[in-house]
């Protein structure tokens, strides 16, 4: 199975929590660490971002006394959860090593973030998000600290993936159309007919700013598209030659399609009204 992964926010980005504890110590941490959105992970996988993206999650002493750190993993709750998005059943899956240590001012600790999935095929189809809460630890510490968030999906593409996919398509519904996208013919028993010849040839109209390759395909049996009223699927009587089967419109333009219809020479077909239905696919 193909994976990938994506990395979006900006690597560097650094945010800092402090609190002045007495007039000569200040306690802060930090993060550099982007918003990850991992795709297509496979149930059973082990995934360590420092080895897959060279992404370490690193925490920084921003204050002026040394701190014991520990770094946790959270179920975010449901406000905070991104649409589409589950919260992770069990922060389990996620390791951090290491999950705790003493940074001095101004030090940094560089740690593994290491994805762990059940080998359950349940899981796939399926985005969760959690949080990675990094913090001051130990008796009688401030409690500075930082929330990253991280995004995967099990088997799939992420959600915005998914939108993204939705508005291309929506671009080729709105942007690309057939004129007329119903002709009606006569047609004799075990006869043809070219539509260009009787000058009605479908043209596509390419409205939109790019060029476009279409695979023009049939569906004689009516499958995907409701036939007209009062027709039957033509299912194999009928014969379509496309030229070309693949063809390519560029924006802003329009193009014809060469059509030959032949129907077969059965007795059983006289005076039937059949329907074959060509799809226009990117």
């Amino acid at each position: 199975m193909t994976r990938s992964y994506v990395v979006t926010a900006i690597l560097g980005a650094a945010l800092t929590l402090s609190a002045t504890v007495s007039a000569r110590a200040a306690i802060g941490l930090g993060t550099q660490f982007a918003t990850v959105t991992l795709e297509k992970l496979t149930p059973g996988g082990m995934y360590n971002l420092t080895q897959l993206r060279g992404l370490p999650l690193k925490v920084i002493n921003t204050g002026d006394a040394p701190v014991e750190a520990a770094v946790d993993i959270e179920p975010p709750a449901p406000e905070e959860l991104k649409e589409g998005y589950e919260a992770i059943p069990d922060p389990a899956w996620v390791r951090i090593i290491p999950a705790r240590f003493t940074l001095q001012p101004g030090e940094t600790a560089r740690c593994d973030v290491i994805i762990s999935l059940p080998d359950n095929q349940s899981l796939v189809g399926r985005h969760f998000q959690m949080k990675i809460w990094s913090h001051t630890a130990g008796e009688g510490a401030f409690g500075a600290g930082v929330v990253n968030r991280m995004f995967f999906s099990v088997g799939v593409p992420g959600p915005e993936s998914l939108q993204r996919a939705k508005r291309v398509a929506a671009v080729y519904v709105t942007d690309v159309n057939v004129e007329p996208d119903t002709l009606y013919l006569t047609v004799p028993r075990g006869g043809s007919v070219s539509l260009k010849r009787l000058r009605k040839q479908p043209t596509i109209v390419n409205k939109g700013s790019s060029d476009i390759t279409l695979r023009i395909t049939e569906d004689s049996g009516g499958s995907r598209l409701p036939v007209p009223e009062g027709y039957v699927p033509a299912d194999g009587y009928v014969r379509v030659a496309v030229q070309p089967k693949n063809i390519r419109v560029k924006r802003r333009s329009l193009r014809d399609v060469d059509v030959t219809v032949a129907v077969d020479d059965d007795e059983r077909l006289c005076g039937a009204r059949l329907a074959h239905t060509l799809l226009l696919t990117p």
